[in-house]
């Protein structure tokens, strides 16, 4: 317990698990590997026995199991015990379901439509696991107060009858099947989060085989309803949300196997994810995301698991003021982690600079030889210009028609400083202003 979230995978062909210990600055260790059952296919954290250390739960997809490691208090984990649940489950998650401060375990059986639950004994040992029935091709599960009545129900994704079925929970860990909702064409990625702001919990479903992100916006009493439909890339195996820009409200990041990518969608506060969608490569084949701050940042960083590279890949959350969504910062904002942009305004993520002068080459494609300061075009640099500056700056903050012809100081914004050198140009000591290029 260094106060650092570690990380674990599942690894399927070798049937086992895999520990990555945080070195504190966003990297990890090598893994450590533990035995689990056959085709071990999805890992969850839970601390089952409350002995305040997190213990891992996976799911073995070819022996019908899961597989605990209790932890031991020091980064390692005991030997697997393994518990039955039913035929080739997916995910597997952790939830108190039965309100008694324990957390239980949840899976989703593919191929016999079934979820299991397992109910947490209180000593870390889980009960014979109790079946509930639900709609064709079970392959992800969540639990979650749809309803606000205090008890987490679970949200079924059914890929096979490309649906959602709602369970409610009857406060001690019992689930009867509720509404079931459309769910479009191969769904297999399920999201949980407030992200429309009104406090209760919404749904997000990503498809395998389409470029669709759907959300199901909660009325707070656990009715759902479409409100949203967002575009990512093609094959989304894997969905998470957390504030990644940190402004308060769930953004969303999504693994694309068939991209070798993850996308992240940020979210405009109302829950509408259109606007702002950013593309990041990682492994081969990603299957999995999750979000977490690795390296004491206080920002959610995110963390893939790549199938066909087998290995995890780590994308650091960098401070970055960026203006023209581009990835490089705007300059003169000491904080930022991420490279300084040659042009904020525009977005330019290769950076080409032609002439070397250290502006981005999209940036000076309006300003015309051989004087800047010509705000209005005209051809000369004169009083009008002035009062243009003035009134984008004081007034009314009409847009400039060339921005570079303003940046008159080349700091790659205009701001008082650049209104100063232009009254300083006509009216005082008439300094030169720069050329443009």
């Amino acid at each position: 317990r260094d106060g650092f979230v570690d990380a674990a995978s599942a690894n399927y062909t070798s049937g086992s698990i895999s520990v990555f210990l945080s070195q504190g600055d966003g990297s990890l260790s090598a893994g450590v590997e533990y035995v689990a059952g056959i085709e071990c296919w999805g890992i969850c954290t839970a601390d089952l026995n409350r002995d305040q250390h997190p213990d891992l739960v996976a799911s073995n997809y070819g022996s019908g199991s899961v597989s605990v490691f209790l932890n031991n208090g020091d980064g390692t984990f005991a030997e697997e015990a393994g518990y039955l649940v039913g035929d080739h489950p997916h995910p597997v998650t952790a939830a108190d379901v039965d309100g008694d401060g324990y957390q239980d375990i949840v899976t989703a059986n593919y191929p016999d439509s079934s979820v299991s639950v397992l109910i947490n004994e209180g000593d870390g040992r889980l009960a014979a696991p109790v079946k509930v029935s639900v709609g064709a091709g079970p392959i992800a599960v969540a639990a979650v107060d749809l309803d606000g009545d205090g008890d987490l129900d679970l949200a079924v994704l059914e890929k096979q009858a490309s649906s959602l079925t709602l369970f409610e929970n009857d406060g001690a860990g019992g689930f009867s099947a509720g509404h079931t909702y459309g769910a479009g064409g191969y769904p297999y990625a399920l999201a949980v989060g407030d992200f429309d702001g009104d406090h209760d919990p919404d749904l997000a479903v990503a498809h395998q085989h389409t470029t669709d992100i759907t959300i199901l916006s909660n009325d707070g009493l656990g009715s759902l309803a479409v409100t949203g439909g967002f575009q990512v890339d093609n094959g989304t195996y894997s969905l998470v949300a957390a504030d990644i820009d940190g402004d308060g409200d769930l953004d969303m990041a999504a693994a694309c196997l068939n991209q070798d990518g993850i996308n992240v969608l940020f979210n405009d506060g109302t829950g509408d994810f259109g606007a702002n969608r950013k593309r990041y490569s990682v492994g081969d084949g990603p299957v999995w995301v999750a979000a977490a701050d690795l390296n004491g940042s206080g920002r959610m960083d995110l963390v893939t698991a790549n199938a066909f590279s087998s290995n995890i890949s780590v994308l650091l959350n960098l401070y970055c003021v960026d203006s023209d969504g581009d990835g490089l910062g705007d300059p003169g904002v000491l904080e930022n982690d991420c490279l300084p942009d040659n042009c904020p305004r525009d977005h330019n993520p290769d950076q080409a600079d032609g002439d070397g002068n250290g502006i981005g080459d999209v940036c000076e494609t309006c300003c015309v030889p051989p004087t800047r300061g010509d705000c209005d075009q005209s051809g000369s640099v004169d009083i009008s210009d002035v009062s243009i500056l003035i009134d984008n700056q004081f007034l009314s903050m009409t847009p400039l028609a060339c921005e570079d012809e303003a940046d008159l100081d080349f700091s790659g914004v205009v701001d008082i400083t650049d209104l100063s050198l232009l009254i300083d140009n006509q009216f005082l000591s008439l300094t030169p202003l720069g050329a443009c290029q």
